[in-house]
């Protein structure tokens, strides 16, 4: 059995505002251990099920969140890449610390990206980053058999994949806070479920559109609509969407763009916190 796990970092107990998603920011480090550490969990629940090979793939911002050195020395580690390496000679793919889709209220819900895409539907069903990974391991009939993060991502997972095991890691009061469950309580459940699932994937189905595949995707801004036009096969249908006609999922993917709004956001980003780090030098913040 071979099995593919694809990691994120919202969906991470305790992970509740972006500061905590990127090198620079708030306690980084700390939800850096925690998702390595959960990570291992699903590693040995898999190898008790019988697995020969993990796979697992650092899909969050650039691919430098989990720890090699701390990984479980009977995983692989993919790093740095944005495309999905997942092929027909897998089993299962399983989806750890992953968050809602936009407009959602699961804790820090978004497609892809935070600031560029408002909605994303394929075939006039809307996903968000679960759905479309399941799109991608159905086009080679994986099933996705495990879905962990908040409980609103959870019941995202559920209400479009049908049956698949999935562990609660937060509760969510909005989008920037959750009520955290305890580290020791998410692995012995990552651990246990995926067991289960694992023994019984063959009662998992893949997730699948019927082909060609209609891809829309709304964005929060003109700019970012036009921007994605520019350049690619995409057209522009409403003042902040576009479509695309794919002939399967892949193709689909190999065709979405997501532009920033704008450069103005980015840099008044960073002159805040050239003022906030001012501020807290001279000790008036």
């Amino acid at each position: 059995m071979r099995v593919y796990i694809i990691a994120d970092l919202e969906g991470v107990s305790g992970i509740v505002d972006r500061e905590q998603l990127v090198p620079s920011g708030y306690r980084y480090e700390e939800a850096c251990k925690e998702l390595t550490e959960e990570l291992n969990c699903i590693v040995e629940g898999c190898l008790r099920a019988g697995a020969k090979e993990i796979i697992v793939h650092d899909g969050h911002n650039f691919g430098f969140n989990i720890n090699r050195n701390l990984l479980h020395s009977k995983a692989k580690l993919i790093t740095k890449s944005s495309k999905i390496l997942i092929n027909d000679s897998f089993d299962a793919l399983i989806l750890v610390g992953y968050h809602g889709k936009a407009g959602s209220s699961a804790v820090l819900s978004h497609t892809y990206s935070f600031n560029s895409i408002k909605n994303l539907k394929f075939n006039g069903i809307s996903v968000g980053e679960i759905g479309w990974h399941a799109l991608i391991a159905g086009h080679y009939n994986i099933p996705v058999v495990l879905v962990s993060g908040c409980d609103v991502t959870c019941k995202e997972a559920c209400n479009l994949l049908g049956k698949v095991e999935t562990v609660v890691t937060k509760e969510s009061i909005d989008k920037n806070s959750a009520i955290c469950y305890s580290s020791e309580e998410i692995k012995k459940n990552l651990k246990e479920r995926v067991y289960r699932a694992l023994k019984n994937v063959d009662n998992y189905k893949p997730f699948k559109l019927k082909y060609p595949i209609e891809m829309v995707i709304e964005y929060y801004t003109n700019y970012s609509a036009r921007k994605a036009c520019a350049n690619s096969k995409l057209k522009l249908i409403s003042n902040n969407k576009v479509i695309y006609l794919a002939k399967d999922i892949i193709d689909a993917t190999n065709n979405f763009r997501a532009p920033k709004p704008s450069l103005l956001p980015p840099i008044l980003k960073v002159i805040y916190k050239i003022i906030r780090k001012k501020a807290e030098d001279l000790g008036i913040y």
